[in-house]
């Protein structure tokens, strides 16, 4: 899978054989840019220094770091996403409009550790957004499980577990 945008990186070794960005090339659309060599749209991203401080038992330290000011995160909509399994997900469920989105999100895990939820979701949101034939099939399963139910009268143990038994007719 491409990261969206992304062109080129240069990297650098530093003497103790760290790697380091000097220089990512980013496509972005609607940039009018045009610099030699380049295609337009094409911007290069250096890396910018930062300092930040901070006390040690009264005694002030001071930070500073170069690195590329980019954000390494991309999102893909539940329609994108169909047909790809992701090793690390972070998922919003309460932008789920209906409940194959939240299957949909869920789904593309490649376990459940890996999964993040950013917002959690009532599942009576979802529900209530069913289409009516939706609901209706739903409404009529419940009525067979309490059928179900009503045929199986007695029960017996069984390594502990309790099963139910259907009755002889």
């Amino acid at each position: 899978m491409e990261v969206r945008g992304l062109k080129n990186v240069i990297w650098e070794t530093d003497e103790e054989g760290h790697y380091y960005a000097l220089c990512a090339y980013v496509h972005v659309p609607a940039a009018t840019l045009t610099l030699p060599g380049l295609e337009e749209g094409t911007v290069p991203v250096f890396p910018a220094p930062t300092t930040f401080k901070y006390k040690i038992n009264e005694m002030l330290h001071s930070i500073s770091r170069k690195q590329l000011p980019m954000l390494p995160a991309f999102v893909f909509t539940d329609y994108k996403v169909q047909g790809h399994s992701l090793l690390n997900i972070i998922v919003d469920l309460a932008s789920a409009t209906c409940l194959q989105n939240v299957y949909v999100m869920l789904s593309r895990a490649t376990s459940l550790e890996s999964i993040g939820i950013l917002h959690w979701f009532s599942s009576h949101d979802v529900y209530k957004q069913l289409s009516g034939e939706l609901r209706e099939e739903f409404a009529h399963l419940e009525d067979l499980d309490i059928i179900t139910a009503l045929e199986f009268e007695s029960e017996f143990d069984y390594l502990g577990a309790t099963l139910p038994v259907m009755n002889e007719a």
